[in-house]
């Protein structure tokens, strides 16, 4: 997470929550695992070399 001047509690939590019981989302709450930034970066990498327009949408289990 970036830097904010604002302190959001939710997010502190998940910082500490998600890491540890992530595993445990699957099925329909799978789209709500963490995901790593560095992954993000590579995905959206790949997919503007492609050079397709409009708006994209891609979920954990798709990458």
């Amino acid at each position: 997470m970036g830097s904010r001047k604002e302190m959001r509690f939710g997010e502190q939590v998940a910082l500490w929550v998600m890491p540890v019981f992530g595993f445990l989302m699957r099925g329909r709450w799978s789209k709500y695992r963490p995901v790593k930034a560095e992954d993000v970066a590579k995905k959206m990498r790949r997919l503007s070399e492609k050079g397709e327009s409009g708006v994209h949408y891609i979920l954990f289990h798709q990458s």
